[in-house]
């Protein structure tokens, strides 16, 4: 839901889910959820916006957009990400959910164009370095190296769970500059998550 509603600056104007809900809460394994987000009056003038991006008709999504995605467990899936707007496409490698690349393709005109260029990489993770020949660019966040405290304790169990010291080092930061929420990341875009997924479980069950 959070990668669905992220592009956005505003709560959807449909919500639209299906999928299986098993009736007993603790059985995970036969979950599978479906849904489609459609926002018909989305300005993209919030403050995480830069004001480039939000007045930029060939990048960000515009007044009409939609987003859909599943998950579950019924089987493991390609678990990629693809935001497409008219100026091209990002593709956020899987797992997507805790990705370490993504990828960036800018259309050149018509279509297809730029899908066949070549890739680039990325400069350790703080931008992009592309090509002057290229309409593509892969941007790659390794993961941080393990410490011995994290080894000594039992180690991650879930894929690229080191990616967690980014996020707490962005807290960090946040602290010691006096601040009590991200501006990429706001409280009402939490609670707009919590509600999204209420309203779908809502509509599963109904």
């Amino acid at each position: 839901v959070a990668a669905a509603t992220m592009p956005f600056d505003s709560y959807p104007d449909r919500i639209a889910a299906n999928g299986i809900i098993p009736e007993d809460d603790n059985d995970v394994g036969d979950v599978a959820m479906g849904m489609t987000l459609t926002f018909i009056n989305n300005t993209n003038t919030g403050s995480k916006k830069s004001s480039s991006a939000s007045n930029n008709t060939n990048g960000i999504p515009g007044d009409k957009s939609i987003a859909s995605g599943v998950c579950g467990y019924l089987a493991e899936s390609s678990e990629i990400t693809t935001y497409a707007a008219r100026g091209g496409r990002i593709t956020v490698a899987a797992p997507a959910h805790c990705p370490t690349s993504a990828k960036i393709v800018r259309k050149s005109g018509g279509r297809g164009n730029g899908a066949t260029s070549k890739t680039t990489s990325s400069d350790g993770g703080t931008g992009i370095s592309p090509s002057n020949s290229s309409n593509v660019a892969t941007v790659e966040f390794p993961l941080p190296a393990s410490t011995s405290e994290i080894e000594e304790s039992g180690g991650m169990k879930m894929p690229n769970s080191m990616g967690f010291i980014y996020e707490a080092e962005a807290v960090r930061r946040l602290v010691d500059a006096g601040q009590i929420s991200f501006p990429q990341w706001t409280p009402e875009e939490s609670v707009g998550c919590v509600q999204i997924i209420e309203e779908m479980l809502k509509q599963i069950k109904a």
